[in-house]
């Protein structure tokens, strides 16, 4: 099992640290990777299908109690 030196410890924890403002400790969230939607139409990368998507909601989210059910 491999351990984590203090040298990868201290670049990971700079990296999360990376993600606040220096000046005002801002959270400056990265950008969102998923860009892609189910579509009508029959030719999109993802097209809407009876029974093809899942969506799983979590209802200790803020956000999970909008979705309806």
């Amino acid at each position: 099992m491999a351990t984590s030196s203090a040298a990868d410890k201290a670049k990971e924890a700079a990296g999360i640290l990376g993600w606040a403002d220096k000046k005002t400790g801002t959270f400056n969230r990265q950008t969102s990777v998923f860009r892609n939607f189910i579509s009508k139409d029959p030719n999109a990368q993802f097209p809407a299908e009876k029974g093809r998507y899942h969506l799983y909601v979590s209802y200790a989210c803020p956000w999970g109690k909008a979705i309806p059910s």
